[in-house]
């Protein structure tokens, strides 16, 4: 396969025309107006100079500048750097620095609040502000030695080209996605063509998603799986794609419901905010019957509380950024089992072309199916690995094949079940825990919204379980109810020796839970 999804959206964009491609909100942008847009903008940055495989790291919320500024990039040959509009000066700095991004597109505020400093010490080409207007203090600013320009303006400048194309090869870095990985400080995965294109190629057979689908983009742009069953979907099928600038359940349901969304990928968190919302039970979404989650753990609870609601039922996948987003999910239209033994729900089947292994997580010998020990993944979706970080790469991905740092087993179906992270299990007493045992049975618990365990240090047991525990509105439970609900369910060992309930628990943007916040929370 030596297309790369540029070559997939110049047919998308032919064929599409000046048929819809984005809802925004209330409005609409077609196909044409994207192609427009992302010519102008590829030609901009060659005429900056920009050489390929430079970096143009992109700092936005879900907004249409999101595609045209990715397409433009992989057009002029460039490499993007997906940022969270959340991250703070710190972090900011080290990815333009550690990336060497040539280019920074962002917003008006985030340049103002967060990055304009940052920009001071740094010496970009140029840095292209996304919805600014003349009355936006940062028209016109320069942080040191970069110049700040509108990105509507450019655009406007260069006007009306062809097609802009400079040749890449499947495997030319597409992304640099930045995460912790397997282990250690936040590093680029180097994501290629030929990743981003099997991923949309496959996914789409995967999903069954045609043209007349609508995807709702609930993921955020700048995480891999917005990127991936979103953005890069869209993008293949050309099917016209929901975006609302970041996700809050009402507004993302109200758009869901008057462009008719069909399908969506998201984290589990934000289908449980949907439930949560009031006006949930007006929304009709019964057109949306492809709906999908991974990135974290998953209640069966959950699911079936969901498709009672809709009559519609959630798909579990899994997957990391260095897979290039899900690499095993749940077929369209079938059940994920559930273990018997710790009422975890199956994250699915290996997708075409992906397989998975399992070894120790300490001497990595090879296992064999059914035993429990650390996932392997190896297939098209894994990464080429972390930009400018051999040693790592060496450790995390020997000859391709993807150590996760998660621990599971494969049922006799072929079904793969995540046990948790290694780095989390409990040591009570000799005794081994997994919190997501435990979280399991505390989900079934009817007040229980959400649930994260943790070890907490015992001078007797070494660890003893702690539970943090998020009530349903309108609610209550204590902890010595929630002590007996456990009695008949855990062995003693297993059992929470304490419960806090708090508001919220902390999460990535996928919706796993950081335990390790808690962990140090808890010591």
């Amino acid at each position: 396969m030596n297309e790369t999804l540029v070559d997939v959206w110049r047919r998308t964009a032919e064929e599409v025309g000046a048929g819809s491609l984005l809802h925004y909100c209330d409005t609409t942008i077609t196909a044409s107006e994207v192609r427009a847009g992302a010519n102008a903008l590829a030609s901009h940055f060659l005429q900056l100079g920009l050489a390929p495989d430079d970096r143009v790291a992109i700092c936005l919320q879900n907004d249409p500048p999101w595609l045209t500024a990715l397409l433009a990039s992989w057009q002029a040959g460039l490499i993007v750097v997906p940022l969270n509009p959340m991250v703070r000066q710190t972090e900011l700095r080290h990815y333009l620095t550690d990336s060497g991004a040539r280019v920074l597109i962002t917003s008006p505020d985030y340049l103002d609040e967060v990055a304009s400093d940052v920009l001071t010490e740094l010496a970009l080409v140029e840095v292209l502000v996304s919805g600014s207007s003349e009355d936006d203090p940062c028209t016109g600013h320069t942080p040191g030695r970069t110049p700040v320009r509108p990105l509507d303006e450019v655009v406007a400048e260069v006007g009306e080209m062809a097609d802009v194309q400079v040749p890449r090869l499947p495997d030319d870095v597409a992304l640099l996605a930045y995460t912790s990985g397997t282990t250690g400080p936040p590093k680029g995965a180097m994501n290629t063509h030929a990743n981003m294109r099997y991923s949309a190629e496959m996914l789409a057979n995967w999903y069954g998603l045609e043209r007349s689908d609508v995807i709702w983009a609930i993921a955020p742009f700048f995480h891999i799986t917005g990127l991936t069953t979103a953005l890069a979907l869209a993008i293949h099928t050309g099917a016209p794609m929901v975006m609302f600038h970041r996700f809050e359940a009402a507004t993302a349901m109200r758009y869901a419901e008057h462009w008719r969304a069909t399908f969506c990928v998201g984290a589990i968190t934000a289908y449980i905010a949907m439930m949560s919302d009031p006006t949930f039970p007006a929304r009709n979404l019964s057109p949306l019957t492809k709906v999908f989650t991974g990135g974290a753990p998953v209640s069966p609870a959950t699911v079936d509380r969901f498709e009672q609601l809709t009559g519609t039922y959630i798909h579990n996948g899994y997957g990391l950024t260095e897979s290039t987003g899900p690499a095993t999910f749940t077929p369209r239209g079938k059940r994920a089992p559930i273990d018997a033994a710790s009422g975890a729900l199956s994250v699915g089947v290996p997708l075409p072309g992906m397989s998975v292994e399992f070894v120790d997580p300490e001497t990595r010998a090879p296992l064999k199916d059914g035993e429990v020990g650390e996932i392997v993944l190896s297939g098209p979706l894994v990464v080429a690995g972390y930009w400018n970080r051999a040693d790592e790469t060496k450790h995390a991905m020997p000859q391709g094949r993807l150590h996760t740092g998660d621990i599971g087993f494969v049922s006799d179906d072929g079904y793969l079940f995540i046990v948790d992270r290694a780095k989390d299990q409990i040591n009570a007493s000799g005794f081994k825990v997994w919190p997501r045992e435990v979280e399991e049975i505390l989900f079934t618990h009817p007040a229980v919204l959400e649930a994260a365990v943790v070890g907490r240090p015992d001078a007797y047991r070494g660890e003893t379980v702690a539970a943090y525990i998020v009530l349903r509105p309108g609610e209550m439970a204590t902890a010595q109810e929630l002590t007996e609900f456990c009695r008949s369910r855990l062995a003693a060992y297993k059992r929470p020796r304490s419960f806090d309930f708090v508001s919220t628990l902390p999460k990535t943007l996928t919706g796993k839970v950081l335990r390790r916040t808690l962990r140090d929370e808890a010591h």
